[in-house]
């Protein structure tokens, strides 16, 4: 894991540290001796076990983030509670990646038979046990156990803790604001302290004795050097899905009328373990006391000799509400947005009951690239990666899974090119024990409320009208992949091989024609190479957009850790900028940027107009490439074995057709992504349905000939036309003889105007697109 806050440390069984035992890696996390006694760290130790058994087991992940935060001193540890596995599961966490032994509320129902005893052999104190408060005050002042409590008071299973611009929570034990105990106990720790400390300096033997029998102190040497802080913990899962899973089902074997409660635990609860799940645990940055403690003294003094603890009463009266607002903000705003948290706020935040797709989807989108640009928001990888499928015509699971999710709970439907929102059904109130069941789109969205930026951005972005979402989403693609040839240029080597910038960058030429057209180079080349070609294209009137892969157009070093994945992001980055900017899309490319436009039209369907591919390899002349995945093998073999640079075959030296936009160097690594896709394609041509041109020279010295042919011969659609041109040279897109594959492409591009209806019927364009959307939903 490489997100903001997580180190390669914390990573590991759990989302910990791979190896070693995290004790070791501060000394000053150590835990501290006090009533863990043998018996306590024994059911701890068996708990570990039994959950590193049970996770091997599981579909979940759970991640540890932030451990690095944690001081030395007594900590007490706030954090959201929404399942009841957290009551064991979080002081395991926290002693296992921590180092620190933690005591824990849990709900007095919990406390019956041996679970029951179980729960207190871990240390676990029942909210109604009467010694409870003065217990967690005894321990935080003496640092002998470190508590976590959770502020709510109890599980908070809507998840809705914010109402009318403040936190609040609604819950059977509660409704109005949340509870102020932990805010209570942990000043409480800090007054009593103050003054017992004050009375050890003042040499007051009878009040200084009084409090060491109240809370067992053994003197001030004894008393903890470090003050006390308070740790936000801030647990996210995703996805939330009811799910009849296999507790659920054992369940249902012996009890055939299962209570509501019950259901709803096992439904949800069983679901976040046994389905793949990822559980986010984040320690935030521990919440100053400093302020606080800074008023105490004067305060004390200012309050004269009224007893001490009507002193104790005043000074946590005041503060109590303040400094549990500020738990609350800390442990809430650190959560880990997803892309269901988007999804299910826009659905609500919506201001009418009728949208369009293209501009839900284009809204969305937005909201999560400007949640990464703003940079202090925690993000998961669902907002990541892929997404920009969504606004490039071509589906995205995750979109599928939670869009099914709302309509299954009649939240949404979908007709036509609009997405239809019930919100009737999503603001409709439910019981305590299964709302998450019948409105887990309402319980997600609830979540999100106390982000209220991220809330509000959402709120303005769902409610724009789709030309200017899809202008916006334009600008924000071509910024992106401009940014990222500049910060890949720059971490180029500056050596002979590297090209200039002009060569490499990526670039758009604006047309007057609704058909755009998306254009890719080849396999060591640069954009340049098929520069005269988009000039062409253009020069009729088409906007032309030109791809550049990953790993090109910079230095030739870049190819040893690019992947054939990452050219077929950059191929669909482009084509999200073209398909937001025209009506009707041709995806095009020359050599392996051909391969990747029949990727794309494989992959997207009707979306795509057409495709042309120029000797575009089916297979390549020089049979030594089949050796690429064997060589590639053995240098990471190598690497991994840390054995000497000699031994490793990196590149073989390249003379290539047009030097100043190709590489003189061709890298294992590359050629092996190179057969990788050439592989994928093979498998996925068959899928292409539109009109496609496939040009290929009869005597190519680098992709065989035949593989024009064998495309050709794989395509299954109605319109597929093969045009084999005599050259002895592979790039046939510069220098003599081009222009007549400029001419053929021009031709094919201009057949699919003609019969699409675009040149003479632009009315047309806007019910071509619904159809599309339609079609892709």
């Amino acid at each position: 894991m490489t997100e903001r806050g997580i180190t390669p440390a914390d990573v590991g069984p759990f989302g910990g540290p791979p190896e070693g035992d995290p004790r070791q890696r501060n000394k000053m996390r150590t835990p501290k001796p006090g009533p863990w006694q043998d018996s306590g760290n024994y059911t701890r130790r068996a708990t570990g076990i039994a959950l590193r058994v049970v996770e091997s087991l599981l579909k979940s992940h759970i991640r540890v983030e932030g451990t690095q935060h944690l001081g030395s001193g007594p900590i007490l540890f706030v954090s959201n509670h929404f399942t009841r596995f957290e009551t064991f599961i979080l002081p395991y966490i926290i002693d296992r990646y921590a180092g620190r032994n933690v005591h824990s509320l849990a709900h007095h129902s919990l406390f019956r038979g041996k679970f029951g005893d179980y729960l207190r052999s871990i240390g676990a104190m029942s909210t109604k046990d009467p010694d409870v408060k003065h217990t967690i005050v005894q321990d935080l002042m003496s640092g002998v156990n470190d508590w976590v409590i959770y502020p709510e008071g109890s599980m908070i299973k809507d998840k809705k803790t914010w109402e009318k611009g403040k936190f609040a929570i609604n819950s059977p034990d509660r409704v109005g604001p949340p509870h102020t105990g932990a805010a209570v106990m942990a000043l409480q720790a800090e007054i009593y302290k103050e003054l017992y400390l004050d009375a050890c300096r003042r040499a007051d033997d009878t009040k200084r004795r009084a409090y060491e029998e109240k809370f067992h102190l053994k003197g001030p040497e004894r008393m903890p050097t470090e003050q006390l802080s308070v740790v936000p913990i801030n647990i996210t899962y995703y996805p939330i899905r009811p799910s009849k899973n296999l507790l659920y089902r054992v369940a249902r074997y012996f009890i055939k009328d299962l209570p509501a409660r019950l259901e709803d635990e096992l439904m949800i609860e069983g679901g976040l373990l046994l389905d793949k799940t990822d559980i986010s645990m984040y320690f935030g940055k521990p919440i100053p006391l400093d302020r606080y403690r800074d008023l105490l003294r004067p305060t004390l003094r200012a309050l004269g000799d009224i007893d001490e603890e009507e002193k104790v009463r005043t000074i946590t009266d005041a503060l109590r509400t303040r400094l549990t607002n500020r738990f609350m903000s800390e442990i809430y705003t650190r959560l880990t947005v997803n892309l269901d948290h988007l999804f299910c706020m826009g659905l609500r935040e919506l201001a009418r009951d009728r949208c369009e797709i293209e501009a839900f989807h284009l809204a969305l989108f937005l909201a999560a690239r400007e949640l990464q640009a703003s940079g202090n928001r925690r993000r998961h990888k669902s907002l990541a990666g892929r997404l920009q499928s969504i606004v490039a015509d071509e589906s995205y699971p995750l979109l599928e899974n939670i869009r099914q999710l709302a309509i299954d709970e009649g939240v949404l439907a979908i007709k036509d090119r609009y997405y239809l929102v019930d919100h009737e059904a999503l603001e409709k109130a439910h019981t305590f024990h299964d709302i998450r069941l019948k409105n887990t789109i309402a319980v997600i969205a609830n979540e999100l409320e106390p982000l209220r930026e991220v809330v509000k951005n959402v709120r303005v972005l769902v409610n724009l009208p789709v030309a200017q979402l899809r202008a916006r989403a334009t600008a924000l693609l071509q910024e992106e992949d401009q940014a990222l040839f500049a910060r890949e240029y720059e971490a180029a080597p500056d050596t002979p091989h590297k090209k200039g910038p002009e060569v490499g960058r990526p670039f758009l030429l604006p047309g007057r024609k609704p058909v755009g057209i998306v254009l890719c180079h080849g396999y060591l080349a640069s954009c340049a190479e098929v520069r005269p070609l988009a000039q062409y294209l253009n020069d009729l009137g088409f906007p032309v957009y030109v791809v550049r892969m990953k790993g090109h157009g910079t230095s030739p070093e870049q190819l040893k850790n690019v992947s054939w994945l990452d050219w077929v992001e950059s191929y669909d980055r482009a084509y999200a900028v073209m398909s937001n900017l025209c009506e009707e899309v041709i995806v095009g490319g020359f050599s392996t940027g051909g391969l990747l436009a029949l990727v794309t039209a494989a992959r997207k369907g009707s979306a795509v107009a057409g495709v042309f591919a120029i000797n575009a390899p089916a297979k390549l002349v020089d049979r030594a490439s089949h050796l690429a995945p064997v060589v590639d093998g053995w240098n990471h073999l190598l690497d991994k074995l840390h054995i000497h640079q000699l031994a490793h075959v990196d590149f073989v030296e390249n003379h290539p057709e047009w030097p100043e936009t190709n590489y003189d160097r061709n890298y294992v690594h590359g050629l092996h992504e190179l057969e990788r896709l050439m592989a994928a394609a093979r498998s996925e041509i068959s899928a292409i349905r539109c009109p496609a041109l496939v040009i290929q020279a009869d005597q190519d010295p680098v992709v065989d000939p035949s593989s024009g042919r064998w495309i050709i011969d794989h395509l299954v659609g109605d319109t597929k036309e093969f045009a084999p041109m005599s050259f002895s040279r592979h790039c046939i897109v510069r220098g003599e003889g081009s222009g007549l594959v400029y001419e053929r492409v021009a031709e094919f591009i201009e057949g699919i105007e003609d019969r699409s209806g675009n040149r003479h019927a632009p009315k047309q364009q806007a019910k071509k697109r619904s159809e599309r959307l339609r079609r892709i939903s």
